[in-house]
């Protein structure tokens, strides 16, 4: 049975019914969900415990800031993921600090989450891009991408896929990022935006066929290493693919994936 439409503002003081939070995560109070503080070596999750079927595919869309830390090798760090593990299964191993962004296993030794499926990655420093430091190949450091990490468990696998380099954002509490995620018949589309503009990174990347689960569980993270940064997400949205309700004030319809998706206020 599907648990959608899925809305979380994350506005309360303590986890929605359903999630668990792990590691720096914590409610503000002020509406936003904070994965990590602007320290170093931080990573936070909150997983949705609720399972959900994975034939019709989902689209998924929140906001995101990130600000306030401090650069390491030129950048501010890391990044933030979401990802879908197994859903018969539960989270027994959350990903570490740095440049796993929670999902991914970190070389040499520190795991990523159990019975992964697939992690897409808003990678600010850019070691999620690189097999040096997080699982099995990679393009080596590369800044500012949205990065996709395939199957994976604990020590194991989360193989390079793709990525692209981001645009320029703001990322701040008063101009944050819209993030706009579909998987949809083992293909993935990611795209960004700010108020009214909106860019698609990655269209309708093929994952590998036959590696679906028959259901998913979803979580979402962010990670500091040596740079650091407060990472936040509010009005977490999640729909099927061919769900055309209104979750709020219809603004620019997006076609993305052959289907309608929309801009909220």
């Amino acid at each position: 049975m599907s648990i959608f439409p899925l809305e979380e503002s994350f506005a309360g003081t303590s986890a929605p019914m359903n999630w668990r939070l792990y590691g720096s995560a914590s409610m503000t109070g002020q509406g936003w969900l904070r994965l990590t503080p602007a320290e170093t070596y931080k990573a936070g999750t909150a997983f949705l415990t609720t399972a959900f079927p994975s034939s019709p595919g989902i689209s998924v869309e929140f906001e995101l800031s990130a600000y306030g830390g401090k650069p390491a090798d030129g950048s501010v760090g890391d990044g933030v993921s979401f990802y879908l593990i197994d859903g018969s299964k539960d989270l027994n191993s959350v990903g570490g600090a740095g440049g796993t962004l929670g999902y991914a296993n970190h070389h040499p030794s520190q795991p990523g989450v159990n019975n992964g499926y697939i992690g897409i990655g808003i990678d600010r420093w850019g070691a999620f891009s690189d097999s040096a430091k997080v699982g099995t190949g990679g393009a080596g450091r590369s800044k500012n991408h949205a990065v996709i990490r395939g199957a994976g468990d604990k020590t194991t696998g989360f193989p390079f896929l793709t990525h692209k380099p981001l645009p320029t954002l703001a990322l701040t509490r008063a101009k944050p990022t819209r993030v706009y995620l579909t998987i949809f018949n083992e293909k993935v589309t990611v795209s960004v935006g700010e108020q009214d503009q909106f860019t698609q990174l990655i269209k309708d990347y093929k994952l590998p066929t036959g590696s679906e689960p028959t259901e998913f569980k979803l979580g979402l993270s962010g990670t500091t290493g040596a740079a650091t940064n407060i990472h936040e997400i509010r009005n977490f949205k999640v729909t099927l693919p061919t769900d055309l309700s209104t979750l709020g004030q219809r603004r620019n319809s997006l076609v993305v994936e052959g289907y309608a998706r929309h801009r909220y206020s």
